[in-house]
């Protein structure tokens, strides 16, 4: 049985001061409570596909935000955004390396809905705890963050106003497992998961042609070395919080993403939605939702199709055509 249709909305932008690990955060918090879309249609946190996100201040100075997916969910799930100037020992996934600071780290939890102690705790939640991998340094000034969300799933990217450098992360259940029961699928028949393109604070304008495991920075691959890109989703076995390491299994067409222009013969947007997860071992733990392969463009466009949002591109640069994805408002 499939799962439900997802439907994507861009919350918008929100400018930050250079390089400042708090704004950032206060940056996200910020689109995390607004009450209207980009688009200016209403927005209500905990309903349709509006997130509901929290922030923690530890000394008045923010340093992480919680965010919970509006749909209820098997595993409780809950997602942190997090990052300090202070050297914070929190704990860090495979393949990544120790604690650092001045860094934006990205991380789950299962099976508590509320934050008990410092997100940097061995369990901020009291039980759960999965982990963090990094997910953009601030020593490259990065001044505007976007949002996108839909009832299950979130996207967050950074950007560096002046050069287009970029980072993104993301959660949610953002696979379909085309297959049912433990240990393919939760009891509520998806997968859970996270992602982030590391610290090297770019995605990279192949990242369409980087898949399997990599040392590269590309969006919903999994790296083989600590600071650039990992993806994973939770083990669906009841409580456990191991990540199972998963990367696109292919490319459609050909190495190079379609090429910005290309259409249908009516003047469509042509795109293909059906791009399976692998981890090293070839087991295929599902594809995409609500996300598909499409032509290049430039990130945070608006797809309209007789004036009709129908989706938002997610790209590599906020100022050239380049490789990316387009998530389907549907």
């Amino acid at each position: 049985m499939p799962l439900p249709t997802l439907h994507w909305r861009y919350v918008g932008s929100q400018s930050f001061t250079a390089s400042s690990i708090s704004g950032c955060l206060d940056a996200i918090y910020t689109l995390g409570t607004k009450v209207t879309y980009a688009n200016g249609t209403t927005r209500t946190p905990g309903t349709a596909s509006a997130w509901t996100w929290t922030r923690q201040q530890i000394g008045g100075i923010t340093e992480a935000c919680i965010g919970a997916m509006p749909a209820t969910n098997a595993i409780t799930a809950r997602y942190v955004i997090a990052g300090s100037t202070t050297s914070r020992a929190y704990t860090v996934l495979t393949p990544d390396a120790a604690a650092i600071s001045n860094a934006i780290v990205h991380g789950m939890n299962r099976g508590a809905a509320t934050m008990t102690g410092n997100w940097y705790d061995a369990q901020p939640f009291g039980s759960g705890n999965v982990g963090y991998w990094r997910s953009g340094s601030m020593t490259n000034p990065f001044t505007i963050v976007h949002m996108w969300e839909n009832e299950e799933c979130y996207v967050v990217q950074l950007i560096v106003g002046s050069t287009g450098q970029c980072a993104a992360l993301g959660g949610g259940a953002f696979l379909d497992p085309r297959d049912t029961g433990s240990p393919a699928a939760e009891s509520d028949g998806r997968l859970y998961g996270m992602w982030s393109t590391g610290t090297q604070n770019f995605t990279s304008v192949t990242f369409l042609s980087e898949y399997f495991p990599t040392t590269s920075g590309s969006m919903w691959s999994h790296a083989t070395s600590s600071a650039n890109a990992h993806c994973g989703i939770l083990l669906p076995t009841g409580a456990g919080t191991t990540m199972v390491p998963v990367s696109r299994m292919l490319t459609p067409g050909t190495s190079a993403a379609m090429p910005a222009g290309q259409q249908t013969p009516n003047g469509k947007l042509p795109f293909c939605e059906d791009i399976p997860y692998n981890q090293p071992n070839s087991t295929v733990w599902g594809c995409w939702r609500a996300m598909a392969y499409t032509r290049q463009a430039i990130t945070a466009q608006v797809w309209r199709l007789s004036g009709v949002e129908k989706g938002y591109y997610l790209g590599s640069s906020p100022s050239t055509n380049s490789h990316g994805i387009i998530l389907l408002a549907n």
